[in-house]
């Protein structure tokens, strides 16, 4: 074979396997446009904690931490109170008191403070909002109740249980405040539970998919006058219903009406519409941080 025609084979074969490139690449485009591509999440990018903390007056109060999930397949991870340090700082003092691991719990915390109605909590340790301050509420008083009312209503005996719908009435004070929000629940002496229905003002009540119990707005009731329906299920009719009435912070309200919406499932990643009502945004930490008093009435169903 002469130098010529070396050459010209060597052209050849060579134009053949480029040819054959273009083509494999082009499969490539048209096969990958076909595909979803899966996020590759970097696991060292830098987490925010999720913080849930209620603080309840006379109970003590815990609070829920874990590192945040994201949109990108992160879900929420439980955190050893060892990696961070957590305080509630009363009023204006320079120095808080450490929240504590509980026995038994991984990711519940415990701080022994007596609560002041009135007074200003801040959360220490979880850095600062927008407006450079930790996050902080004020203790609520307890709501201020006229008179609470209870009529037994459609009771029937169905596979031998006593099913009532009891209509609870209850009238506020004027003394209470136009921004204020509520949260009610109610059970039996037996410890039987409740489930709740309105008649009017619907748009001022929020059933909860996450927890017993449902929301008020006051602003949106008619008269100073809270009317719902429990109704009860039990072996033989009760004669009192147990009716629990706290005055809770907006944020408790904020939170756990989103809450409820969003879901109840432990995957919950927190960058979803509930982010909307967390008032911990700071560059350490989301969540909400809230507060309610609550008092108890016994009454008698008539």
């Amino acid at each position: 074979m002469t130098n010529f025609n070396l050459f010209c084979h060597i052209c050849t074969k060579l134009f053949q396997v480029i040819r054959l490139l273009i083509i494999i690449s082009l499969l490539a485009v048209v096969f990958s446009s076909c595909v979803d591509t899966l996020p590759v999440v970097p696991q060292s990018e830098d987490r925010k904690l999720f913080v849930i903390c209620e603080m309840k007056v006379g109970t003590k109060i815990s609070a829920n931490v874990s590192l945040a999930g994201n949109t990108k397949g992160l879900k929420n991870e439980l955190i050893t109170l060892d990696t961070i340090k957590m305080s509630l700082v009363e009023g204006e003092k320079d120095f808080g008191v450490n929240f504590v691991q509980e026995f038994g719990r991984d990711y519940n915390y415990v701080n022994p403070i007596n609560l002041l109605i009135g007074e200003n909590y801040k959360f220490r340790g979880i850095g600062r909002n927008s407006n450079n301050l930790e996050p902080a509420i004020i203790i609520p008083q307890a709501a201020s109740i006229d008179s609470i009312k209870a009529i037994r209503k459609d009771s029937k005996i169905v596979n031998g249980k006593a099913i009532s719908k009891v209509i609870v009435t209850i009238d506020l004070s004027a003394a209470m405040s136009a921004e204020s929000y509520l949260y009610i629940d109610a059970k039996l002496p037996n410890g039987h539970t409740c489930n709740f229905s309105f008649d009017k003002d619907f748009h001022a009540y929020k059933l909860l998919t996450h927890r017993k119990g449902f929301l008020v707005d006051y602003n949106r009731i008619s008269n100073r006058k809270l009317e719902f329906i429990a109704e009860v299920s039990e072996l033989v009719a009760s004669d009192m219903i147990s009716i629990e009435i706290s005055n809770a912070t907006k944020s408790f309200y904020d939170f756990n009406y989103y809450y409820s919406n969003a879901g109840t499932s432990t995957d919950y990643i927190p960058d979803n519409q509930a982010i909307a009502s967390f008032n911990i945004q700071t560059d350490k930490a989301i969540g909400s941080f809230s507060a309610m008093h609550s008092i108890t009435k016994d009454v008698l169903i008539k």
